[in-house]
């Protein structure tokens, strides 16, 4: 009961937390070189939620930061596929160089941890942080989506792929719940093969791309072992880095905020003139 009670008041402190201005300035940080950041929520999260603190914190030390709402927010329902999800965090990258950025990366918490792994893997940054990362389409929830997703696509085959209707999503916390989105947008975002497969992302990762990999003491036991089992098949790069958070799933992107700053900078700080 006080479990609960402390999540609600911790969650609503969060959702008044100031959003981070677009316009920020890029500040010098890392031996004069601009840091930028886009940071990405959890499932039914917001860019006000969970992951405001590290924003905010991250923006008072000097970067430019986009904390950006993705399609797996409580507000949007996958309304978008997974290409659309990637034109919206590589549109963010570029406001970002826009700002004056010269060192970008980004950053996801739980599902947008997993997605991270999925964009990282196409896409070129400076650095990768997934933060406690979990896309819940593998274990037992997966066997009650099949049966959705069996559905999507025989909507999609019928031609009605891009028709809104009743489908179901799964978070830890809160069991099953009906999602409103078109069975198109369902099968990419669901397929246990597509791109919220973290193994599957994590052994197409180029050795370039730096990653720092996050994990909460809090995490589950199944979670916390697929983490594990994700930083063991990373390629070499001298700056891929594992870290331990204290706290809850929830509560991993503040308490990892100090780390999160100190590996950006010196991870920057590589060549800088």
């Amino acid at each position: 009961m006080l479990r609960s009670f402390f999540t609600a008041v911790m969650a609503t402190l969060f959702a008044l937390a100031p959003a981070i201005a677009a316009d920020a300035p890029a500040a010098a940080a890392s031996g004069g070189v601009p840091l930028g950041i886009v940071i990405m929520h959890g499932k039914g999260g917001s860019p006000n939620g969970w992951v405001a603190p590290l924003a905010n914190y991250l923006h008072d030390n000097g970067y430019t930061v986009e904390n950006i709402e993705m399609p797996w927010s409580g507000r949007r329902d996958y309304d978008v596929g997974v290409q659309h999800a990637d034109d919206e965090v590589t549109a963010a990258v570029a406001r970002l160089r826009a700002q004056g950025a010269k060192k970008i990366f980004v950053a996801g918490h739980s599902e947008g941890g997993a997605y991270v792994l999925y964009w990282g893997r196409h896409h070129p940054s400076d650095g990768i942080i997934a933060i406690s990362p979990g896309s819940g389409i593998s274990g037992p929830p997966q066997q009650e989506i099949e049966k959705y997703l069996g559905r999507a696509r025989e909507l999609v085959a019928q031609g009605k792929g891009d028709e809104k209707t009743r489908m179901m999503d799964h978070e830890k916390t809160k069991g099953f719940y009906p999602i409103i989105t078109t069975p198109k947008a369902y099968v990419e975002w669901f397929d246990p093969k597509g791109p919220m497969n973290m193994m599957r992302s994590i052994r197409g990762w180029s050795p370039d791309v730096p990653l720092l990999l996050i994990s909460a003491t809090g995490d589950g036991e199944p979670l916390a072992k697929r983490v594990d089992e994700i930083y063991a098949e990373l390629p070499p790069n001298p700056h891929n880095h594992f870290f331990r958070a204290s706290g809850s799933h929830y509560e991993a992107p503040f308490a990892s905020a100090k780390e999160i700053l100190r590996w950006t900078e010196e991870v920057a700080g590589v060549g800088a003139n």
